[in-house]
C-alpha cells in the first residue's frame, strides 16, 4: 500500500534530523554537515576497499515501487578512485553487499557516466548513461513508474529502465563504497504519484 508522504529535505545546519539512520555497513565511516556554503551532508567512506556508508529511514519504507518520485541535489567530492555512490529508492539497508537480493532503483557513479541500477529483488543490473560525471552538484531525478524506471540529470531525460525494476515499498537510500568516496547532498524529496 502506497502513502501520499510528500517529503523535503535541505540538507543544511548542524546535525542530520534524528528520522535519518546513520549506518557503517563496513569499515570506519564519517557522516557530517559540511561547513561550506551549501556544502549539505557529507557521507565519507573509510577509505579501504569495501568500505560502505549510507544514510536511509530505517526501514521505514513510505514510496511505492511502481509510482513514486525521488529528487536529490548531490554531488561527488573527487572523481579518479574506483569508488562510487548511488542515491535513490531501495528496500534495503545495504545495496552494495549482495545486490541481486535487494529492491532498488538508483542513479549510481564512479570514474564515468551516471548510471541507472535497479534490483527487482532476485537480480540487478545497470544501464550505462550518456551524461557524464564531475564533482559538480546536480539534480539527480528518478521517476519509478509502473512498466519503467527513468532517470534525468539536471532536467535532461537519460535512461529509461525496463528490467530489474523494484518490486516492494521503498525508501530513501544514499551510499558511498570503496575508496575514500565522499557523497554531498543537499536536497531531496521524494513523493508517491
Amino acid at each position: 500500500m502506497a502513502y501520499k508522504q510528500h517529503f523535503i529535505e535541505w540538507f543544511s545546519g548542524k546535525q542530520l534530523p534524528s528520522y535519518w539512520t546513520t549506518t557503517n555497513n563496513n569499515g570506519t565511516n564519517t557522516f557530517a554537515m559540511s561547513d561550506e556554503a551549501d556544502g549539505g551532508f557529507s557521507i565519507l567512506n573509510g577509505g579501504t576497499n569495501f568500505s560502505d556508508a549510507q544514510i536511509n529511514f530505517g526501514a521505514k519504507r513510505q514510496y511505492a515501487h511502481n509510482a513514486s518520485i525521488f529528487i536529490a541535489v548531490a554531488k561527488r567530492v573527487a572523481l579518479g578512485d574506483s569508488g562510487s555512490y548511488d542515491v535513490g529508492l531501495s528496500a534495503d539497508n545495504y545495496i552494495a553487499s549482495s545486490p541481486s537480493s535487494k529492491d532498488f532503483g538508483c542513479i549510481t557513479v564512479d570514474t564515468g557516466n551516471y548510471d541507472l541500477k535497479s534490483s527487482d529483488g532476485t537480480a540487478n543490473s545497470a544501464t550505462a548513461g550518456s551524461i557524464a560525471s564531475d564533482t559538480s552538484f546536480h539534480v539527480h531525478k528518478l521517476v519509478f513508474g509502473s512498466s519503467n524506471l527513468v532517470s534525468s540529470i539536471d532536467g535532461v531525460a537519460d535512461i529509461t529502465k525496463t528490467t530489474n525494476r523494484p518490486s516492494t515499498n521503498l525508501q530513501p537510500h544514499c551510499e558511498t563504497f570503496d575508496n575514500a568516496t565522499e557523497l554531498r547532498i543537499r536536497y531531496m524529496e521524494c513523493y508517491n504519484t
